[in-house]
């Protein structure tokens, strides 16, 4: 009897024996595993991840995350340049470091990147690729409901930082002379000026019953603007942040534009459906144009020309206010305009229902179509890049930034905003 229990349990033993050593043999091989080098890791694939790549002006920046291992030598950087086939070995890195800069690079050259791990007698296989144009300029970028602002790198492909505000950030523009960054918040209605040497916020002034659309700098005459929609006032700082003058009368205004020529400021009342000049005195003068709804302008700061959307048109208009002629071009619902201050060209967006349907529109100085390109959903801003001569597009529908070149090509694209709005090129000193 003793030895009938005894062979029973020992079969009972080995029954559970063999169900736990199935599961344990089946954990063991569908579980991740954790050697960050091991070809088979799920992860990793045995290479480093996330190599991180931005750039300012002439240098280029690699980050990484560190790798816990013993005997770690350190890491290698390989790059290819333009369309080249092969990478070349560049810098071996210490182990105790995760950062590299490269300073032999060119202008609106592409490189692409590669790093891999350097233990005692191995090197891993190479990370996955990340590339870059380096470039003299950056891209600032107002996200409204995501409420901060980010900074990209010159092929508008790379964040370099962003910094969080307290309201909803709507238009920019820079203090270059300072290094300063204005904007206007539609949240708390305020005028906020980062010193972005140390991030520094200061809100230099509330409209407890205004909204502040548009902001223009004039750092030759020491002055900003700022255009209040609802209340219809223009308002006037130093850049010291001081005020120095409030104009009333207006009813709804739509937009500013500043020449820096001769310090005077275009107003678009899009309420009275009227353009008025601000002379440096600030005495306010009509401009006799017949228009039907005036929304919002561009000034060529070479020659004091405007480009203004009106009613279903694009219209130039010269530095005494008078017109010279509309745009050749059939717009569906234009809706945003800029000019390139060094050839004359105007750029639009012109608005299309539906996804996607959207269009960039570049005109000739004369007003005759040079070509389009669609793909934009419900944009909100376009800027013209004076280093390259293409222009940076908000296509806000579709939560993304993209660069174009000259001739309408995308350049470079940046996704994941929420509400990209404002726009600001920063041009290297």
């Amino acid at each position: 009897m003793i030895f009938k229990k005894l062979i029973k349990n020992r079969k009972l033993l080995a029954a559970i024996f063999l169900i736990l050593s199935v599961q344990i043999f089946h954990y063991c091989a569908d579980r991740k595993r954790s050697n960050p080098l091991d070809p088979k890791n799920q992860d990793t694939a045995g290479r480093l991840q996330n190599l991180r790549v931005y750039s300012e002006s002439d240098r280029v920046y690699l980050s990484w995350k560190p790798v816990a291992l013993e005997n770690l030598r350190g890491y290698r950087i390989y790059r290819k340049t333009g369309d080249a086939k092969t990478y070349s070995a560049i810098q071996d890195i210490p182990a105790d470091s995760s950062t590299f800069v490269d300073n032999n690079v060119t202008y609106n050259t592409r490189y692409t990147y590669q790093l891999t791990i350097l233990g005692e007698d191995f090197e891993t296989e190479p990370s996955d690729s990340v590339s870059i144009i380096p470039g003299p300029t950056a891209i600032w970028v107002g996200d409204v409901y995501d409420r901060q602002v980010f900074k990209l790198s010159h092929d508008c492909a790379h964040e370099i930082f962003h910094i969080p505000v307290n309201g909803y950030p709507w238009a920019l523009a820079l203090e270059k002379n300072q290094n300063r960054l204005w904007l206007t918040d539609v949240l708390f209605n305020e005028i906020v000026r980062i010193n972005l040497a140390d991030q520094e916020q200061v809100a230099i002034d509330r409209f407890y019953y205004g909204d502040p659309v548009a902001i223009k700098i004039d750092e030759k005459n020491g002055l900003v603007w700022v255009a209040d929609e609802d209340s219809g006032v223009v308002h006037v700082y130093y850049t010291s942040g001081l005020k120095q003058k409030e104009i009333p009368g207006f009813q709804r205004i739509s937009d500013i534009g500043c020449f820096f020529a001769d310090g005077n400021c275009w107003v678009v009342d899009s309420g009275q459906k009227k353009l008025f000049a601000i002379r440096k005195n600030f005495y306010v003068s009509e401009a006799q144009l017949n228009l039907q709804a005036p929304f919002r302008l561009a000034v060529n700061q070479s020659s004091g020309e405007l480009w203004l959307i009106d009613n279903g048109k694009v219209l130039k208009i010269n530095a005494l206010g008078k017109l010279l002629f509309e745009a050749n071009y059939q717009f569906n619902d234009p809706y945003a305009v800029a000019v390139d201050s060094d050839n004359g060209r105007c750029w639009v967006l012109d608005w299309l229902n539906g996804a996607n349907n959207s269009k960039v529109i570049c005109l000739s100085p004369d007003g005759e179509k040079m070509w389009e390109k669609s793909g934009f959903s419900y944009p909100e801003n376009i800027i013209v890049n004076p280093d390259d001569h293409g222009c940076v597009i908000a296509d806000t529908g579709n939560g993304r930034v993209v660069k174009l070149t000259k001739d309408g090509e995308i350049f470079g694209e940046m996704n994941g905003f929420f509400f990209p709005y404002g726009l600001v090129i920063e041009r290297e000193r």
